[in-house]
């Protein structure tokens, strides 16, 4: 995503959870970063790369969004474990509270 390439990926786990399909809900809300497809078989990437494609050469504007959409996003492991500190440390303090009360 950082360097500007879109992804198409299958919409499970992991790998979707950055990817916002595109669709015209996302676009108008500027968080569309990827294409994503449910049917795990061949006729669903089809459908998810056909999709990309028909943006990329007849709505250039679009594609322009998504692409800088996704370079301005952060989903580095740097970014996912700062928020998994905070996680521990609001856990932490929860805990010393129930404690100490």
């Amino acid at each position: 995503l950082k360097c500007g390439t879109i992804p198409i990926v299958h919409d499970t786990g992991g790998v979707a959870d950055p990817v916002f399909n595109t669709r015209e809900e996302t676009l108008a809300d500027q968080s569309a970063n990827g294409f994503s497809f449910d049917d795990f078989s061949v006729v669903g990437l089809e459908r998810a790369l056909e999709r990309g494609c028909n943006l990329y050469l007849h709505n250039r504007q679009a594609w322009e969004q998504i692409v800088t959409t996704a370079m301005s996003q952060d989903w580095s492991w740097k970014r996912s474990a700062r928020e998994y500190v905070a996680l521990y440390e609001q856990t932490v303090a929860r805990v010393k509270e129930t404690i100490c009360a």
